[in-house]
């Protein structure tokens, strides 16, 4: 008896201005609390997939150019010749 007493409360307090906007609070948060957190996630990983390529990507090029030494000193560079 108590329950349809609280339900009958309710439909007197509640007017149509206060369901629509009720309606519409509940109607953007629930799918926005699912698809945030999700999209969130996504972003991350699309994050740290184009850090690991970037991080590859300059690997390979700093192979190539420290494969031969800085300075290349031969003898005759060092000579000194006036």
């Amino acid at each position: 008896m108590r329950l349809d007493q609280l339900i009958s409360w309710i439909r007197r307090s509640i007017s149509l201005r206060l369901a629509i906007i009720l309606a519409v609070v509940v109607g953007l948060t629930v799918p926005s609390a699912v698809l945030v957190p999700y999209y969130l996630n996504t972003l991350e990983s699309a994050a740290r997939q184009k850090n690991i390529e970037d991080h590859n990507r300059l690997v390979d090029i700093l192979s190539v150019i420290l494969s031969e030494p800085l300075w290349q000193i031969t003898p005759e560079i060092a000579n000194i010749s006036s």
